[in-house]
C-alpha cells in the first residue's frame, strides 16, 4: 500500500488531533459535569459510529 505525501499528512494530523482529544477529554468531562457512565456510553456510540463510516469509505474506494 503506497499513500501519497497529502494522504500521509491528512493521516498524520487526524492521528494526532484524535490522541490531543482524547488526552483532554477527561478534564473537559469534568468541567461540563457530565455523569462517567453517560460519557463513556457517549465515546462508545462515537467509537462505533467513526468505525462504520470508515468501514464504509474504506470499502467505497476499494471496490
Amino acid at each position: 500500500m503506497n499513500l501519497s505525501q497529502p494522504t500521509r499528512r491528512t493521516i498524520r494530523t487526524v492521528v494526532q488531533t484524535v490522541l490531543a482529544l482524547a488526552a483532554g477529554l477527561p478534564l473537559i468531562i469534568d468541567a461540563v459535569g457530565i455523569p462517567q457512565t453517560a460519557a463513556r456510553v457517549g465515546l462508545a456510540l462515537v467509537a462505533f459510529a467513526v468505525a462504520g463510516l470508515a468501514l464504509t469509505l474504506w470499502q467505497l474506494a476499494n471496490p
